[in-house]
């Protein structure tokens, strides 16, 4: 109707009014604007975004979000800020309340230093920035007062000094650069002159075009990721090995990785191109002398599904490993890992390699093949969601008071379960009291530890109930069971259902075409 009313009066069609009869979309800042990154970084980014007729609210603080019947958001409640006589922002009590039916939030600008809280000792910090230093004469010297990325002496290198080896810092990693994709983007080209300094012993040498070939010709092979094999284990479980030398060469039980295939050889059927999100998955193998790894791939979703159209010898997208590695004790324990379809992967690289140090594995399978746990565990038994506290308690080969630890790789509906059995008919048969881990697989995007936040999930006081910090899934997938906020991991898996449901029907239709038939042959 707009756009024929437009054209009758030979005018651009206004849609910016009609976005806002709909509600439009409202920027909150808990400032002013011109005390905003965007401001100071980019204010023309502001200004392009009022053309398109966004709103902007000052010196809110938000509070809390009201959800709907259906558990849908449906209120933005904000207090208001103002300065105290020292110029400080504080948060009032007067509420007011935004309608809003999507809430996109912004956590912060703060550099990710991950890597150091898994490899402690590795780099100097100052606060939550690792401290930054210049390289002179081969020495390292700390970059002082540094506070703009101008400045000639920023610092590209880190800490890190054995014999001649050094690692730079740049990007959204770096102090003075971090924060706005443009100043990343220009922390490489400040810093190679720099690394190329503190190379210039060895730039004079000439290089020999054989070896620079050999060379190039093996860091190809290490960085590349090919699919060597694509197996059927059953209707919605696929096996696919992967050739990946380097992100095989660290990998340890409990690791995932990000899979995705690549958009410019990704199969097109009716215009659609057939792309993977990127995919969390758990290695359920390793061969690190042949750069082999292996992942059980359950079908549930369309990424997941589009895993079968890989083809051997195909090239793909390939992360990690990343996440944390589960514990594997030399002490002979017994360990409980509870497991349906999802847990497979771990059970195969975890339960295999607490074999190999003598430890006794036991499984419970919520799930319809429980011979595609091979080698895995010791004791198996299968069972359903339904009955699998009751099975666990009445198996005649275990005996659940020599049980250690326990892993639950499984849904929320069954944690909640096992998480209320603890404190009844389970609490005189776990003797030891062991620790439980259970599966925190969230929404997820980047899974860089600290990039995006799509996978931030709370955690709570077991005491109190009351949650106490989010954390991000992605970099601790097992966490203590009783910290978990489970009704936050079903509120995070269900943000995207309405999607994830039009995605598969459109996949579905796909598949029926006679292109996609022509495809799969």
């Amino acid at each position: 109707d707009e756009r024929l009313r437009a054209k009758r009066h030979h005018e651009k069609p206004d849609f910016i009014k009609l976005i806002r009869a709909w509600g439009g979309i409202t920027i909150v800042y808990r400032r002013t604007m011109q005390e905003s990154p965007a401001y100071t970084h980019n204010h023309e980014e502001l200004q392009k975004a009022f053309e398109e007729g966004i709103y902007y609210r000052e010196a809110l603080e938000p509070a809390e979000v009201i959800l709907n019947a259906h558990g849908e958001c449906e209120t933005l409640v904000c207090h208001r800020r103002q300065k105290n006589p020292a110029g400080e922002w504080e948060s009032t009590q007067d509420a007011i309340r935004l309608p809003a039916r999507s809430i996109f939030v912004a956590t912060g600008t703060q550099p990710n230093i991950a890597y150091e809280f898994e490899h402690r000792g590795t780099f100097n910090r100052v606060g939550v920035h690792y401290q930054h230093y210049e390289n002179q004469n081969d020495e390292l010297i700390v970059a002082h007062g540094i506070k703009h990325c101008k400045e000639p002496d920023f610092g590209p290198f880190t800490s890190y000094q054995k014999n001649d080896h050094r690692v730079s810092l740049i990007g959204d990693t770096h102090p003075v650069f971090h924060g706005n994709v443009v100043k990343a983007i220009a922390s490489g080209m400040r810093t190679y002159p720099k690394i190329l300094e503190s190379l210039h012993q060895k730039l004079g040498q000439r290089g020999d075009e054989k070896e620079y070939q050999q060379f190039s010709e093996k860091m190809t092979k290490y960085f590349s990721a090919t699919v060597k094999k694509i197996e059927r284990l059953s209707k919605n479980i696929i096996e696919l090995t992967i050739e990946a030398p380097l992100a095989s060469k660290h990998f340890k039980p409990g690791h995932f990785y990000r899979l995705q295939n690549y958009e410019t050889i990704a199969p097109r059927v009716k215009d659609t191109i057939l792309q993977m999100e990127p995919l969390a998955l758990v290695a359920s193998d390793c061969d690190r002398e042949t750069g082999i790894l292996k992942f059980i791939v359950i079908e549930k979703g369309v990424s997941s599904s589009l895993c079968a159209l890989l083809k051997v010898g195909e090239p793909v997208s390939l992360m990690g490993p990343t996440g944390i590695r589960a514990k594997i004790s030399n002490e002979q324990e017994t360990v409980l890992v509870i497991i349906d379809e999802m847990g497979l992967p771990f059970l195969h690289a975890y339960g295999t390699a607490l074999r190999e140090k003598g430890n006794h594995v036991i499984c419970l399978a919520l799930f319809n093949h429980p011979e595609l746990i091979k080698q895995a565990a010791d004791i198996i038994i299968p069972s359903t969601a339904e009955r699998g506290i009751d099975d666990l308690i009445s198996h005649a080969g275990i005996t659940l008071a020599d049980v250690d630890r326990i892993y639950l790789i499984t849904d929320t509906p069954f944690l909640k379960k096992f998480q209320a059995a603890r404190a009844t008919e389970l609490k005189t048969h776990f003797v030891k009291d062991p620790v439980v881990h259970a599966s925190v697989y969230s929404t997820m995007q980047c899974m860089l530890k600290g990039v995006c936040a799509q996978c931030l999930q709370w955690q709570m006081d077991p005491e109190t109930g009351k949650r106490t910090k989010a954390v991000f899934a992605c970099s601790w997938p097992l966490q203590p069971l009783e910290v978990i906020d489970l009704d936050n991991i079903d509120e995070r898996q269900s943000q995207n259902r309405l999607q994830e449901t039009l995605n598969q029907m459109w996949l579905d239709f796909l598949r029926t075409t006679e292109n996609m038939l022509q495809l799969k042959q």
